[in-house]
């Protein structure tokens, strides 16, 4: 399958709307204005109305999961991709991973991403195996404590295939809060008001 480097596939399909929900729909909304087309893969009869009006982003909907061994659903997946031909599908749900690691390696997807927002048991067998030794996929996780505890509790992660994004947003490395770009705009703008209000009170 040839794929479009702009084409991402994000598979969230949940019945709660919650802090993962969330997160897919503020990176649904910032690939989408950086350029990057995002198919996002929900529930029927769900949380639809809050991924639409949003630049490059389309709303595909599941009547329903299916079990890991549901090979309907893999069918299916494996349609989806083909024909939005992605470069990268991510599944924001650990109880996902399984499924949509299969369907994207079958279909040859150059990048898998797998989210786990807190620690979870990664349990050792065939499925496991397959998905990070076989299918290569990588995981996204949300803080180095998080990272440190899988790299020393489960063998199927290393320095390669795990990778730590704080909550998706890198904040500025710097020793001093003063010297934070943000809080110098403010600081400007307090003088600026200060300075225009001096003049308004001497004419």
């Amino acid at each position: 399958m040839i794929v479009d480097p702009k084409n991402i596939i994000i598979f969230c399909p949940s019945k709660i709307w919650g802090g993962i929900e969330k997160n897919v729909l503020l990176r649904s909304i910032f690939f989408g204005e950086n350029g990057y087309y995002v198919t996002v893969v929900i529930l029927k009869d769900t949380f639809e109305e809050k991924f639409l009006n949003y630049k490059n982003v389309t709303v595909h909907t599941i009547p329903k999961r299916g079990g890991d061994l549901n090979m309907t659903v893999v069918r299916n997946y494996m349609q989806l991709i083909e024909k939005v031909k992605p470069n990268t599908v991510f599944a924001a749900i650990k109880r996902d991973w399984w499924l949509v690691s299969l369907a994207a390696h079958l279909k040859k997807v150059p990048n898998i991403i797998l989210y786990l927002g807190n620690l979870r048991k990664i349990r050792t067998g065939l499925k496991y195996h397959l998905v990070f030794n076989v299918f290569k996929s990588k995981v996204l996780v949300n803080s180095d404590s998080l990272k440190t505890d899988l790299l020393e509790n489960s063998s199927y992660f290393n320095q390669e295939n795990l990778v730590r994004i704080y909550n998706g947003i890198e904040l500025p490395q710097t020793q001093l809060i003063t010297d934070w770009k943000p809080i110098k705009k403010i600081k400007t703008a307090k003088r600026l008001h200060f300075n225009r209000s001096c003049r308004l009170v001497k004419l």
